[in-house]
């Protein structure tokens, strides 16, 4: 088990690699922008679509739903 014990001296001894605060943090917002841009826009975009799609449905109005229910367009309960 000595092998363990010297590679964590060489490692604590070694000096930094010279990455820098913006180095470091670089991939985390990487990481970030591609879950913004690939996950979170996309769903607020297809949300306020349907939040508007349903604003526009006037009483009287076909609908059917994702589950092949249809039906007529009613306000308000």
């Amino acid at each position: 088990m000595d092998f363990f014990i010297n590679s964590a001296h060489a490692q604590a001894a070694g000096g930094s690699s010279g990455q820098g605060f913006l180095g470091t943090m670089m991939l985390p917002l990487l990481v970030l922008a591609v879950f913004y841009f690939l996950i979170i826009r996309p769903q607020n975009k297809r949300a306020k679509e349907q939040r508007e799609m349903i604003a526009k449905v006037a009483e009287g109005d076909e609908v059917t739903t994702t589950g092949w229910d249809s039906g007529q367009g009613r306000r308000g309960r």
